[in-house]
């Protein structure tokens, strides 16, 4: 039972889209809802907190407060948190985030955890190493392992782990799921219109992915062959 309110975290980049899914599934059966994604791009709002994600490429997430009244209650008073992430290998990015949002002072109504994702190899680590009670739901777990190569090359990794501004100015709405959201907000290409059978490819691209994913399905439904990635 999600004890409301609940406050849904999908995280950066790869779950945002998955995130969106699971919340706008859950959320007709738990009014009070709200979503928020982790961003690595900065916004014009009100930080809430940083966490790390460790293993990651690019490390470093940063979560912000909706500006708006209703969903900024939601979040401060949610008693479930629901996070949202493609896999869990040791479950050290969920524990960060968590000490991130305690630290923060604000949620101190959460009463329970639950920890989504497709492949979960963490084990009772979430589990054993949080204070509040964690229940995780994934498509496949198990365990795994490896062995050191202690030869190997060490690869030349470009510098991606970035959370500023870029060079060029992104156009267009910038605040969807970093800002949280209530209801999906699909008011991307309203102005395409396609013919029976047209085949349609849209295109996502790191956080904005879930837009696209609805407009692939407006198109589809208006007698597209709609593919989506």
């Amino acid at each position: 039972t999600l004890t409301g309110p609940v406050l849904f975290i999908g995280m950066a980049e790869t779950a945002v889209g998955l995130g969106a899914g699971v919340f706008d599934e859950v959320r007709h059966q738990h009014p009070e809802s709200v979503y928020l994604t982790s961003t690595r791009h900065p916004v014009d709002g009100t930080l809430l907190c940083e966490f790390k994600e460790e293993h990651s490429h690019a490390t470093d997430h940063l979560i912000y407060l909706p500006d708006d009244e209703e969903k900024r209650r939601r979040v401060t008073n949610a008693r479930t948190l629901v996070l949202i992430d493609d896999e869990a290998t040791t479950g050290n990015t969920f524990i960060n985030l968590l000490s991130a949002l305690r630290n923060t002072g604000k949620l101190q109504h959460i009463e329970q955890v639950i920890a989504v994702t497709l492949t979960d190899w963490s084990g009772k680590a979430l589990s054993e190493r949080s204070t509040l009670p964690v229940t995780s739901v994934s498509l496949v777990s198990g365990k795994w392992g490896w062995t050191p190569l202690p030869d190997a090359p060490v690869p030349d990794m470009p510098k991606v782990n970035v959370t500023s501004r870029g060079e060029w100015d992104i156009q267009g709405k910038q605040s969807w799921g970093r800002l949280g959201m209530l209801a999906p907000a699909a008011d991307l290409g309203h102005e395409v219109s396609v013919h029976k059978g047209e085949r349609i490819l849209v295109l996502g691209t790191g956080e904005f992915v879930w837009e696209p994913f609805l407009l692939a399905e407006r198109l589809e439904a208006a007698g597209a062959q709609a593919f989506y990635g």
